[in-house]
């Protein structure tokens, strides 16, 4: 096979050779991003590891304090403050629901008005 060689000229010439530059120059600061986040997901790495063997030494902590406290049997009453939040908790998802329809219904209509627009 024998070799070919074309003439450029000075404009494709220059034009040739900055792409060829950009082309490096891309190449070159992805590389650098690929770095840096290398670097930056070992560092996390290292902080998750740190993370997590703080967080296993603050149950140990909290377990044997669960230990050694005395251990207190409340009675609940009737007025107790947990059932009087289930109670408002009950209402508050009785109006949503009600929220709920509403926006339903409400959708509904303006899919009717496009729909009749769109006709």
């Amino acid at each position: 096979m024998a070799n070919e060689f074309v003439k450029l000229s000075p404009h494709e010439s220059v034009y040739t050779q900055k792409n060829l530059l950009y082309s490096e120059l891309e190449t070159l600061t992805a590389t650098k991003h690929l770095l840096n986040y290398k670097f930056l997901k070992s560092d996390e790495n290292k902080l998750k590891i740190s993370l997590k063997s703080k967080i296993s030494e603050c149950l140990n902590l909290i377990n044997s304090l669960d230990k050694t406290l005395p251990k207190v049997k409340m009675h609940e009453s009737e007025n107790s403050p947990d059932i009087e939040e289930k109670e408002m908790l009950k209402q508050e998802e009785i109006s949503n629901s009600f929220d709920t329809a509403k926006l339903e219904l409400e959708l509904e209509k303006i899919k009717r008005k496009l729909s009749a627009l769109q006709s």
